[in-house]
């Protein structure tokens, strides 16, 4: 009970006691101040103050004992000598007489008021009933979901509130208001096939979703669609039925729409699965390529350079009498193929660098670092962890070309005075991080880097052995290549497209 219904109580409890204390009080002035008809008519004034009480019977309680006091109040002033015993026990009779029929007026207004009062409630809720229905239905009409209210009635659903999407139907329909939508009605071994998920939502208190294929036996309009269904239960019903809040959905167009997706998604996955194996193909035929040409360029060219230089020194030295111009010039053409020898050398070396598979990746990565800072006076801090077993050949490959890569990007865009190179080995990866000290990136300047080739081919070399690749980079704040590859990254299937 709130605040406000105790107060209605307390001052009803008060407004109690004062009508028994007026009475009361009404007798023993009766008894002390006989003045005939006059005082044993006070009574009436308890009684008409029953109307502010709200218990119906309270005008026939005061009435009884304003009754009974009236006539005990004969024995306490029948020897008045204003008033004889007759004409007082007369007066007292009108005076009871008044008292009931002033009780019974009111006991009659205030059941005519309260009926006046309960049938102008029952008009207002029933109003507001009907109200509420038609905003519940013109709700449900606003929407394209099949949506509507189950009852379920003797053991059997139908529905008590239903929307114009949910009851569309082929002409062929029967429109009964008992029957179920063309939705629900047309589901297989339809109404039996709803009780166990409604009795599900009503026991579990839970939204029951059900999802099911109209079949196309007999034909309707919604043959082969799939719907699904949720079912809720709200309460019972004035009757005591079960009240089921439905809505319903065709799904058929989005489950053809998924299921084109997916087919969608499988071949492009394989489309990539085989962009994948083209790449490998495509990097491994390179490398290989680059092996080829620097060993013929240094087993082949280099060596037909080298004995050309010979050749000019024989020639010198057997022909002493050549003219000192003609030596001279014999002398540049040598110094010239000797150089020639040495950028061959050198070309082939970047192309393949043999200490690679010689003395291994951090010795070939020193090694570079060592002709990287003579080419481009760039000071490389080098941090080289030897691991005990060598490693696997595509691995090694990979990192010497990311590092390629990264400092080749680093003397073309960064403008860096230092350049830190760290291959480390954690457990079952190995780590190789580079990061400069440069101008580092701006956003325009990341996009072109993230679309290069230089970028691309560099994670795409880590991605085929299952490794992360990661740029960061602030302007003004240099940038840091990352890469971390796994020692078992290598596939079966890679490795048979990396070893053609």
């Amino acid at each position: 009970m709130n605040s406000s219904g105790v107060k209605k109580t307390r001052s009803q409890r008060w407004f109690i006691a004062a009508i028994a204390g007026m009475t009361i009080g009404i007798f023993v002035l009766d008894s002390f101040f006989p003045l005939g008809f006059v005082v044993p008519a006070l009574y009436l004034i308890p009684i008409t103050l029953t109307t502010r009480v709200r218990y119906p019977l309270a005008p026939f309680v005061v009435a009884v004992s304003s009754t009974g006091l009236t006539f005990a109040g004969i024995w306490t002033n029948w020897t008045s000598p204003v008033v004889s015993l007759q004409l007082g026990l007369f007066n007292r009779l009108l005076v009871v007489l008044a008292c009931w029929m002033t009780a019974t007026i009111i006991w009659y207004t205030t059941q005519k008021n309260a009926r006046e009062e309960l049938e102008a409630l029952v008009a207002a809720r029933t109003a507001a009933l009907r109200q509420s229905e038609t905003t519940l239905q013109s709700f449900f009409n606003s929407t394209d979901l099949m949506m509507g209210v189950i009852e379920v009635i003797e053991d059997r659903p139908v529905m008590a509130i239903t929307n114009r999407a949910a009851s569309k139907a082929d002409d062929c329909t029967d429109h009964a208001p008992e029957s179920l939508p063309p939705a629900l009605r047309w589901a297989s071994d339809a109404p039996t096939f709803w009780m166990p998920h409604l009795e599900a939502a009503r026991r579990t208190g839970k939204t029951v979703h059900v999802k099911y294929e109209i079949p196309s036996v007999p034909p309707t309009a919604l043959s082969g669609r799939i719907m699904t269904s949720a079912l809720s239960f709200i309460g019972y019903s004035a009757a005591g039925s079960g009240l089921y809040a439905w809505m319903g959905q065709d799904i058929t167009e989005s489950m053809h729409i998924e299921q084109k997706m997916e087919a969608n998604r499988r071949s492009l996955e394989v489309s990539q699965a085989q962009l994948r194996q083209l790449t490998a193909q495509l990097l491994t035929a390179q490398d290989d390529e680059r092996r080829r040409i620097a060993r013929e360029l240094h087993d082949e060219v280099n060596q037909r350079v080298i004995s050309l230089a010979f050749e000019i020194d024989d020639q010198l030295q057997q022909l002493p009498e050549l003219p000192a111009a003609a030596r001279a010039a014999l002398q540049v053409v040598k110094n010239e193929v000797i150089e020639l020898s040495d950028q061959l050398r050198e070309l082939a070396h970047r192309l393949h660098p043999s200490v690679l598979e010689d003395l291994g990746i951090a010795s070939a990565l020193r090694g570079y670092a060592q002709e990287f800072e003579q080419r481009e006076h760039v000071r490389v801090d080098l941090t080289l962890e030897e691991y005990q077993r060598p490693l696997d050949r595509h691995l090694a490959e990979c990192l010497f070309r990311v590092t390629q890569e990264a400092l080749r990007n680093v003397a073309k865009h960064a403008g860096a005075t230092m350049v830190s190179l760290v291959l480390s080995y954690h457990d079952d990866r190995i780590m190789l991080r580079i990061e400069d000290n440069g101008r580092g990136l701006t956003s325009h300047d990341r996009n072109a880097v993230q679309r290069g080739l230089g970028l691309v081919s560099m994670g795409e070399r880590v991605r085929l052995l299952d490794g992360t690749l990661t740029l960061t980079s602030d302007p003004g704040s240099g940038t840091c290549l990352s890469v971390s590859i796994p020692f078992t990254g290598i596939s079966h299937v890679q490795t048979t497209h990396l070893t053609r």
